[in-house]
């Protein structure tokens, strides 16, 4: 099984648009990685531990069906706030 790549996307937009014509495209064609993305319910533009914890959530399912793989994340630059905290076992 390849690696999974998570693409989350900025403040205001959801993953399949923001990623479709570049990332989703090249791992999709590639044997790199399995490209996963979500489309945040709120578009990020909520509160910012709430949407960590989405974030957090997705990084979790993602591990739990993959065999507890670790899942390498792809931010939109700039990194959207909720990254780090989604990272930093705050939550």
């Amino acid at each position: 099984m390849l690696t999974f790549v998570r693409m989350f996307p900025g403040t205001g937009a959801i993953g399949g648009e923001n990623f479709e014509s570049n990332f989703i495209t090249l791992f999709q064609n590639s044997n790199i990685a399995d490209p996963v993305w979500i489309n945040p319910p709120t578009f990020q533009l909520g509160d910012a531990q709430k949407e960590s914890e989405v974030v957090a959530y997705a990084i979790n399912y993602i591990s739990g069906i993959s065999g507890q793989k670790n899942v390498s994340v792809l931010g939109e630059a700039p990194p959207h706030p909720t990254l780090p905290f989604s990272h930093s076992g705050l939550l």
